[in-house]
């Protein structure tokens, strides 16, 4: 269970430059969900506590890691924070901009980088990103130079140049590296340009200097 006092957050230092009123703040968080019932005879439901009293924020310019054991509540709390909590209950506050979350209008400025990778692995880099970028970024705000200014950015930002004309590749097919897989899978939603990032397990199955690599990756673009 994650209470405030078994959960390690980690801030990396933001620019010293002013910051604008807002970010995402959760107070008093308590998520539980039902715990599995055994056997034949009808028994009340039990509930599981898996996030208890959980207090916290993050800033624009700010990048903030989640740290604990596993079977801890990480993935509970992050999926919590980001709206994506389908099952359980979950009391307390999340407020985003000084203001109560708005669902809708909360999609639209947060994404969400999957655990899991899932891009066509026949896709180089640079068309993983085109491909991101003509689905998801509207055509009567952007133009396809827009867009491809668009691509070009966030390849730069990704330090992604040198790999940006390689296949994405899979199991199957050989392609970018590890490292460079995960900053891509970062790319797809970063094309979208997003005031709020979240990621689960973003250096899982890395090795170490990759690792290293996307954590300095995501700082860099979280001071921009």
């Amino acid at each position: 269970m994650v209470t405030k006092d078994s959960l390690d957050i980690t801030q990396a230092e933001p620019k010293a430059c002013p910051k604008p009123l807002g970010g995402l703040q959760w107070q008093n968080l308590t998520y539980r969900i039902a715990s599995e019932r055994r056997g034949l005879r009808r028994k009340p439901t039990q509930f599981k506590t898996v996030l208890h009293n959980v207090s916290g924020s993050v800033m624009p310019g700010e990048m903030v890691a989640i740290l604990g054991s596993s079977g801890a509540g990480k993935s509970s709390l992050l999926n919590a924070l980001a709206g994506r909590l389908s099952t359980g209950t979950l009391q307390g506050q999340i407020t985003f901009d000084g203001q109560q979350r708005n669902p809708g209008r909360f999609k639209k400025q947060a994404v969400y980088v999957e655990q899991t990778d899932l891009m066509y692995a026949q896709f180089t880099v640079r068309e993983t990103l085109r491909y991101a970028a003509a689905l998801r970024l509207p055509s009567a705000e952007y133009t396809p130079a827009q867009k491809e200014a668009r691509v070009n950015q966030v390849i730069q930002w990704l330090r992604l140049e040198s790999a940006a004309d390689t296949r994405v590749g899979d199991s199957y097919v050989r392609g970018v590296s590890g490292g460079e897989r995960k900053r891509t899978s970062i790319g797809v939603e970063l094309v979208t340009d997003p005031r709020l990032m979240f990621l689960d397990e973003a250096t899982s199955g890395l090795d170490s200097n990759s690792a290293l690599h996307v954590c300095q990756v995501v700082k860099d673009v979280a001071l921009e």
